[in-house]
């Protein structure tokens, strides 16, 4: 089955004020590179838009069966 990736792509960057530093394996960073070289971005925009996509994401999200997790 061929699922759509659920994330969009990232907008231009807006000004930044602070920072969250992540431990990435090599392998990891490496993924995130490839794919921001893909999509023409820098890997620090990429790895931001989906951080924020995801949070969004679960923060929007009704929980089935009234658990928090």
């Amino acid at each position: 089955m061929n699922h759509p990736n659920p994330l969009s792509l990232p907008k231009p960057p807006a000004k930044r004020n602070a920072s969250l530093n992540i431990r990435l394996t090599n392998e990891e960073k490496q993924w995130i590179e490839r794919l921001a070289v893909d999509l023409n971005v820098a890997p620090s925009t990429l790895a931001r838009h989906f951080v924020i996509q995801a949070v969004r994401f679960h923060l929007t999200r009704k929980p089935q069966d009234g658990s928090q997790g």
